[in-house]
Parts: C-alpha cells; structure tokens; sequence
C-alpha cells in the first residue's frame, strides 16, 4: 500500500528530529560525514524518498550541507539560520530590531560577568591580541568602517568564548549575526574609534582582576553607547 505525502512527511520529519538529536547530543564536529541513504534506510526502515526529504529538512535547518557523491556533511554553525528565523518571526510579531538588540545587549552583558569569573589566560591572551591588532591597526591608518564594526564584533565575541557558558554563546551568534547583516556603516570618526578602546581595554582589565562587578559595569556602558551609535 502507498504511502500517503502526510504519512511520509511524519516520517522524514522523526528522521531529521532523530539525527538532529544525534548530532547534537553526541557534539559531531562540522565536516562530519553522515551515514550514507542506504545504511539510513536499513536503520530507520523507511523509503530512499523519506531520507532526503529528511536531509532537505536538516539543510533547512542548518544542521548539514549536502554534498554529491559524500552526502550529508554535519556544518558548520554560525546562526545564519537562526538570524533569518529571528528576522521572519519579527515582521511577523511587529518586533524590532532595536528590540533585539537590546536583547543580545543583555546576553553580552552576563557574557562579561561571567568571563570575569571564568575566564582563562588563554581566553584573556585572546583578548589582549585582538585589541592590540586594533590598536596597531589604527595607528598604521589601516581601518575602515567595516573593518572597525567587524573588529568591534570579534572582541565582544571573545567575551563570550570566555565567559565559557555555551549557551550564551548559542544564543548569542544568531543575534550577532543579524546586527552583522543590518546594521548601518558606523562613520569614521577617531573620538568614538578612542573611545571603543578605551571602553574595550577597561573591560578587558576587569576580566583580568576577576572583578564581575567592573566588567558587568563596563561592558553596560560600552553597549549602551554602541546601541545607541547603532540606532542614530
């Protein structure tokens, strides 16, 4: 008897659930190959059609790339999907984009307070290169908007490597990546390009004396200001 498009799409909808669950659970590193149509059909017990139904559902997703003649390939994550996601959600609900940022404003700045506590030397070295390449960069004359705006994103970032807390980090990265998509060029001017790292180098010395109340109190005023920059 012939499966029904409703019966089939059950199916190829608990496949993909059953090896989304596997590849996170089990941490599969991005490049990963997954098994093969073949020895997923003997596993699940279901049609050729139902496992690339269920591959089309994973790529959705974001979960895995489909390659010819290897399969599906767990990805790489970097919130693309998600961003999109949060994108439909908000035309949908009448949010904001102010409004999201205000959101990741706030991750990021938990993000702070726990690196101040968790933080590694190798975390903070991390910290301490990428502000002195900007630094070095601007005194060379060698930065521009974009590169200023990407730069700024990079450090935050590494706040939230080193608060250690892989939440914050996966709900961060789609929100990240939204501000990266829509957020206007940030002018050119050397009073504000100062004033990052100044505001940078501040929070970077608190994560270093493991003081949660100044890096809290520092990455508040550098995102209030940057919110606001965004916005204007």
């Amino acid at each position: 008897m012939p499966v029904s498009p409703d019966s089939r799409r059950r199916l190829s909808e608990r496949v993909a659930d059953d090896l989304q669950l596997e590849i996170v659970r089990d941490g599969f590193r991005a490049g990963t190959r997954l098994p093969t149509e073949p020895v997923l059909m003997e596993r699940f017990s279901v049609s050729r059609t139902v496992i690339r139904e269920a591959a089309q559902l994973l790529l959705q997703r974001g979960l895995v790339t489909v390659s010819p003649g290897r399969g599906m390939l767990v990805a790489e994550y970097d919130g693309a999907q998600i961003a999109e996601q949060f994108e439909l959600l908000m035309q949908a609900s009448g949010g904001s984009s102010a409004q999201l940022v205000a959101v990741r404003t706030a991750l990021l700045v938990e993000a702070a307070t726990e690196a101040a506590r968790n933080a590694t030397g190798q975390a903070i070295g991390a910290l301490d290169a990428a502000l002195a390449e900007r630094r070095a960069a601007i005194d060379e004359g060698a930065v521009d908007d974009r590169a200023m705006f990407e730069s700024e994103l990079r450090f935050l970032d590494l706040v939230v490597d080193a608060s250690g807390n892989l939440v914050l980090r996966i709900m961060t990265t789609p929100l990240t990546t939204f501000v990266r998509r829509h957020a206007p060029q940030r002018p050119r001017a050397a009073p504000d390009t100062e004033l990052t790292l100044r505001e940078h180098g501040a929070l970077l010395d608190a994560l270093r004396r493991r003081d949660t109340y100044d890096a809290r109190r520092a990455a508040a005023v550098h995102l209030a200001r940057v919110f606001d920059h965004l916005q204007a």
